[in-house]
């Protein structure tokens, strides 16, 4: 059996026991803006708080779920990343992927969302590449994007990160999602195979 976990920001730890009886995959999505200027600096939430919030929440997941007998895969995403100092980002990231005990053979999936869409794709590539070349440990982490569209420019955002050095990217078909949407995972499959590139669609 295997699980992915998801988290965004405050573990949903009285779930995790449920989660840990079921056959199918779990998805749990709780967002972490950790941002300076994010929410939750609004309620003086600061840096050095913010990163225990996280990497307390990853024990909190390690320590129940410690008795399942499957694998147990652990996505992380900082969900203001594009607005957030690109050096705290990272650090946040790697304070996670310490607390999981996230190596080669037992990888986390780092997930970077274009949230709001406030950068244009290159900034956003720029994002990618500097996260993809200072993670602490890069073979222990899978890079996954997560853009939205509220530029119009999901599927941009999505390909300028697969340059970049990501792994992955989450979407939706045909973008549905909110506000604008997601980026629409099939034009991104198709624009692959265009290209004579196996897209591995899942």
């Amino acid at each position: 059996r295997r699980v992915l976990f998801r988290s965004f920001m405050f573990f949903n730890v009285l779930k995790i026991k449920d989660l840990v009886d079921l056959d199918e995959k779990k998805f749990d999505r709780v967002p972490l803006m950790e941002s300076e200027h994010g929410s939750l600096n609004a309620i003086a939430i600061k840096k050095d708080e913010i990163k225990k919030i996280a990497v307390e929440g990853t024990k909190l997941v390690k320590k129940y779920t410690s008795d399942f007998e499957g694998e147990i895969f652990l996505e992380y995403s900082p969900e203001s990343f594009t607005g957030t100092e690109v050096e705290y980002a990272l650090e946040v990231c790697d304070a996670v992927a310490d607390a999981w005990e996230a190596s080669k053979e037992n990888k986390i999936i780092i997930n970077l969302p274009s949230t709001v869409q406030m950068d244009t794709p290159n900034v956003f590539a720029d994002q990618i590449e500097y996260m993809c070349k200072n993670f602490k440990n890069r073979e222990r982490v899978i890079v996954s994007v997560h853009p939205h569209n509220d530029r119009g420019t999901g599927v941009a955002d999505a390909e300028l990160a697969l340059l970049a050095g990501a792994d992955r990217i989450e979407g939706t078909l045909f973008g549905n999602g909110e506000r604008t949407g997601n980026v629409d995972i099939l034009t991104v499959a198709y624009n692959m195979f265009s290209h004579g590139v196996n897209p591995i669609l899942n």
